[in-house]
């Protein structure tokens, strides 16, 4: 409730459902400073073998992608930062070749990141599905 996510900050637009490079969903999470990921595209994201989010102040908008939405598949999504809020996607681990048969977590929220001094904080993870 009290993250400030990626208010305010670079608008990047997920263009494609390419695992990576311009336009793709994991060149958003990658990035760096506020931002905020909206979907111009629907459908199957194949990302193996995880998407692991190290830069805080992030907003994944999932709402924002026309029907039938985002579902991200292949591998689990990582956060290991703080003020991130994620909306509206869905998590299909799987059983594809890459993926560890004794993790496949769709989701891992990762306090280790952080230090006593600089914890893990102000996450949110609002209307999603994960299996």
């Amino acid at each position: 409730m009290s993250t400030r996510a990626g208010r305010g900050g670079t608008v990047y637009r997920v263009t494609n459902n390419n695992s990576s490079g311009a336009g793709s969903f994991r060149a958003c999470a990658a990035a760096s400073g506020p931002r905020v990921c909206i979907f111009e595209v629907s459908g199957y994201i194949d990302i193996s073998p995880e998407l692991s989010i190290f830069n805080p102040y992030l907003t994944i908008a999932g709402q924002t992608a026309p029907s039938p939405g985002i579902t991200r598949r292949g591998g689990n999504l990582v956060i290991a930062t703080s003020d991130v809020l994620v909306q509206h996607i869905r998590v299909r681990v799987g059983d594809d070749a890459g993926s560890d048969p004794e993790d496949r977590d769709a989701l891992t929220i990762d306090g280790h990141s952080g230090s006593e001094s600089n914890p893990i904080k102000n996450i949110v993870v609002d209307h999603c599905s994960f299996s």
